[in-house]
């Protein structure tokens, strides 16, 4: 680690001052050269140190790795800090004086935009790799800093530091499964039909009604409900899909069991380190009935939608959570074989022949199956008509990219407007109407939209042959690569206002890249 860090630029907190256009604020001495919003992140990611010194063990028999993992945090102006890395890539300058739980601190201010940083922002990310040790990968959680709030967050809940510490367990959990928890299958991803849906909701209604069961007899019987309409669900499923489904129900599932575990074990009696004064978000986990009753909400919501590969998440979670109420010391077997939640489930509570002849007729009394069928085939008629008027039109596409500033564009559509999921895509039919985020603005108004792989709206001009040009434009300043500043495009279909994009035009496409979030 010493000569990892004389090998690199280091920047005091004056030279940080420099770069970033940030104040010292605050008393705290180790990080007072960084901006306030990266100070008060960096104090969230000590505190989850410090949580999980006192849950880790009750989540999981031998979770002790939980400091192995650097992090990287990627925030909205630019700016990518490191924490904990043994060989930082060329770009980041270790920053003196700043550790974080004794780790080191690395900053990468070159592409750094002048956009104030404010709290709160809300984490997201995943797990990457960044440089090679000893001709291996180094595994890194790669973290998202920004102020759009998830989508199906925003109806009013408001900010918890909690929820950015419980999303750092969750990412250093997935790090644990690498070597603990084996999981043999990719994502899952998978258009739904009627019947898949129907019965995908009696499951989630099912797990629901086992968690809130009085005793154990009555929780196995709603599990073997569960169990019984996964069966029929899967009926003209493909044996790969099914095990992919089940896969992520580990993947994420246990990630969230994680976070949820870790709530429920604080409740025993629980001594923050992190402080009001230092981050005016944070409570300390006081309100842990709140946020545990935020998983059942979760559970409640996703069970009724007809296609979401976010079920998983909570599926999966509930799954374990009925396992261990169930059959304490359940994980150390379930570990060395490389088990599914279901089939471990399976191997504990059997539905009989008299279960399964009885099933329709329990699922019609309990769960009002006729009802469930009714309005599922509703949404999959509609999302199937949404799928063939967006691939049906032919002609000049035009696609805006908002991947250079890590913005992800299904967060920018008002919620209210009516999209439906295939696969990666999001579609719009009446349109993404007007999205703005800093001085970005399009104006897209009711032409039908789709959001593809995360950052990418398309829309589709039909009449194009008939145009002379495919976009008139203003801009201040044209750089190499085609690339313009302060920029107002007008096309057919929408107008858009930027500091900086990239324009690639060919025939019967155009690709505009979002270069900078401010001018």
């Amino acid at each position: 680690m010493i000569a990892a860090v004389k090998s690199k630029t280091v920047l005091t907190a004056v030279g940080l001052l420099l770069i970033l256009g940030g104040q010292p604020r605050g008393a705290d001495e180790k990080s007072a050269g960084l901006p306030e919003a990266v100070r008060i992140e960096l104090l969230r990611l000590e505190e989850t140190y410090h949580v999980l010194d006192h849950t880790a063990a009750k989540v999981w028999p031998g979770w002790t790795n939980y400091r192995d993992f650097p992090f990287r945090f990627s925030f909205e102006n630019g700016l990518r800090v490191l924490v904990g890395h043994p060989s930082p890539p060329q770009g980041y300058a270790l920053a003196a004086d700043i550790t974080v739980d004794g780790k080191p601190v690395y900053v990468d201010a070159r592409r750094v935009e002048p956009l104030r940083l404010e709290q709160p922002l809300y984490a997201g990310g995943g797990i990457s790799s960044l440089g090679r040790v000893n001709e291996k990968p180094i595994p890194l959680i790669d973290m998202t800093l920004g102020r759009s709030r998830p989508r199906e967050e925003a109806g009013g809940r408001r900010f918890q530091t909690e929820t950015s510490i419980l999303t750092y367990i969750h990412e250093l959990f997935h790090c644990f499964q690498e070597d603990h928890i084996r999981i043999s299958y990719p994502n899952f991803r998978y258009n739904p039909d009627t019947l898949f849906a129907s019965y995908s909701e009696i499951e989630g209604t099912a797990l629901e009604k086992a968690y809130g069961a009085g005793g154990p007899e009555e929780a196995k019987r709603y599990l073997k409900d569960f169990l019984l309409a996964r069966k029929l669900k899967r009926k003209g499923m493909p044996e790969f899909d099914a095990r992919c489904e089940s896969g992520d129900e580990v993947r994420e599932g246990t990630a969230v069991y994680a976070e949820v575990r870790s709530l429920e074990a604080l409740a025993a009696g629980y001594t923050p380190r992190l402080t009001t004064a230092q981050d005016p978000f944070y409570r300390g986990f006081a309100e842990l009935g709140a946020l545990l009753r935020v998983y059942w909400a979760r559970l409640d919501k996703r069970k009724a939608l007809t296609y979401s590969y976010l079920k998983g998440y909570e599926y999966g979670c509930y799954q374990a959570l009925l396992l261990e109420r169930l059959f304490p010391g359940w994980q150390k077997p379930f570990s060395e074989s490389a088990g599914l939640l279901d089939e471990e489930l399976a191997a504990r509570i059997v539905p009989d022949a008299e279960d399964e002849r009885q099933a329709p007729r329990r699922f019609e009394k309990v769960y009002g199956f006729s009802r469930i069928r009714a309005r599922h085939a509703k949404a999959v008629r509609e999302r199937d008509a949404a799928y063939q008027s967006i691939s049906s039109r032919q002609g000049r596409s035009y696609i805006v990219s908002f991947k250079p500033i890590r913005q992800f564009a299904s967060a920018l559509v008002d919620p209210r407007k009516k999209r439906y999921e295939v696969g990666l895509m999001n579609i719009l039919p009446a349109g993404a109407g007007t999205v703005k985020t800093d001085d970005i603005e399009i104006r897209f108004g009711k032409v039908p939209a789709e959001i593809n792989q995360l950052y990418y709206f398309k829309v589709v001009d039909t009449g194009w042959r008939a145009r002379k040009a495919p976009y008139a434009i203003r801009y201040e300043a044209k750089e190499a690569g085609d690339i313009y500043t302060k920029v107002t495009l007008t096309t057919p279909l929408f107008e858009l206002k930027a500091p900086r994009i990239r324009i690639t035009e060919e025939p019967s496409r155009v690709k505009i890249r979002i270069l900078s979030r401010v001018s």
